[in-house]
């Protein structure tokens, strides 16, 4: 019936937003992690930096020359370890969210289809 064929398509629709709220609420939440990790690595970069510092005054060095070379190429290679865990995260919250957007466009193209398909075999 007509209302049976309503009814479906209400139901499928209400299952698809349920669908598209997960993956919103599943991508936020890696999105949070990501920050965290990323945050967490800058913390534990900022403690060991901390302790080649301690490390070159404890020696009687000073923070020229070679010793402040090592603490800046140290810095660097953090900086950079920071950005790659950030590119990784991001990367794959992207391919995430392309999953939920091709997941919502299909959802689309199967309530069309089940309507196309009733109203077919109610006009047959």
């Amino acid at each position: 019936t007509v209302g049976g064929l309503v009814t479906g398509a209400m139901g499928s629709q209400a299952q698809n937003q349920a669908a598209q709220d997960a993956a919103r609420y599943n991508i936020e939440q890696s999105r949070l992690l990501a920050q965290a990790e990323e945050a967490r690595q800058r913390r534990t970069t900022q403690r060991q930096l901390g302790r080649i510092r301690a490390g070159i005054s404890k020696s009687g060095a000073t923070m020229e020359g070679t010793p402040l070379m090592v603490l800046a190429e140290s810095a660097a290679e953090a900086e950079i370890d920071a950005l790659n865990t950030r590119w990784t995260a991001e990367s794959q919250i992207n391919r995430e969210a392309l999953r939920a957007r091709s997941a919502e466009r299909e959802s689309y193209y199967r309530t069309g289809t089940s309507l196309l398909s009733g109203v077919g075999r109610l006009l047959a």
